[in-house]
């Protein structure tokens, strides 16, 4: 069986679990390196995935690669294509990651003030973008990828394509529902005939990094100094909602996490609550 078919086929078996056309793209990318050792998959060894790995520098990215080839190869064993996964030996390190980016109510509070005083169509849009973020905790991937269809508001719903090209309905409360009404109505004198619920000021979808420009722009115009970006917004949104409901399960259920395990992230934010109200005792 040629390179190209396994390859191929692995791939299709990451879209049938539900992966993300990123994430299969990025371990098809990986994998796809392996071509260039020269030899059949049942001669390669650990020290020729190391060879693979040598020239990576940056360590997130080794990770990936470590982790696409453990994959790939437990693919191909379960197949019988291979006698033993030689990517099992490998191990990657841990990454030393930034602490994420945590807005208060108030901070998120002055931008939307802010932009709701305005009456321009870029407010009234950044005004409904601000609170899709914050409000529903959408991913920007989910965000751009909204059409006009996808929003229903009379039941307060938004019909979003989710990771792993999965369909999952998100709520909204009154104050999103307002500015989306708001918006839908400003947006069709500007539709520039698309199907896109966001688009930039030359009429075309908007994309993820316009997203994170405007946030950057907008949120310091409100005078909020931090590195705001569109998952800050996000991450902001389900440390909120875990504080004021104390339920992991209601977290997972909003963000779309397939598995708790996802979301576990956010229960050190109980912890500081706790720590912070004894401290004084």
């Amino acid at each position: 069986m040629r390179f190209a078919d396994v390859l191929e086929a692995y791939a299709l078996s990451l879209r049938a679990r539900g992966r993300s056309p990123r994430t299969v793209d990025a371990y098809v990318r990986d994998v796809s390196k392996l071509k260039a050792l020269g030899k059949p998959l049942g001669s390669i060894r650990a020290h020729h995935l190391e060879r693979l790995l040598a020239d990576c520098t940056n360590q997130s990215t080794r990770n990936r690669m470590i982790a696409s080839f453990k994959s790939f190869f437990d693919w191909v064993h379960r197949r019988g294509l291979v006698g033993s996964n030689p990517a099992a030996e490998l191990s990657g390190r841990t990454v030393r990651r930034t602490p994420r980016v945590v807005l208060s109510p108030e901070e998120v509070e002055r931008v939307r003030a802010l932009l709701e005083s305005r009456a321009d169509w870029l407010s009234v849009r950044d005004a409904a973008i601000v609170q899709m973020l914050w409000g529903v905790g959408l991913r920007v991937s989910e965000l751009v990828g909204l059409d006009v269809g996808d929003v229903d508001l009379d039941g307060c719903r938004l019909f979003v394509r989710a990771k792993g090209d999965r369909r999952q309905v998100k709520v909204f409360g009154e104050r999103a529902r307002r500015a989306l009404e708001r918006w839908l109505s400003v947006r069709a004198q500007h539709d520039g005939h698309i199907d896109a619920l966001f688009i930039s000021q030359k009429r075309t979808r908007m994309t993820a990094r316009q997203v994170q420009n405007i946030l950057k722009r907008r949120f310091a115009e409100a005078g909020v100094d931090k590195p705001v970006h569109p998952h800050a917004l996000r991450h902001s949104f389900a440390t909120e909602l875990l504080r004021r409901t104390g339920n992991l399960r209601l977290v997972q259920k909003a963000l779309g996490h397939a598995s708790v395990t996802s979301t576990q992230v956010y229960t050190h934010i109980l912890a500081e609550d706790v720590r912070d109200a004894v401290a004084d005792l």
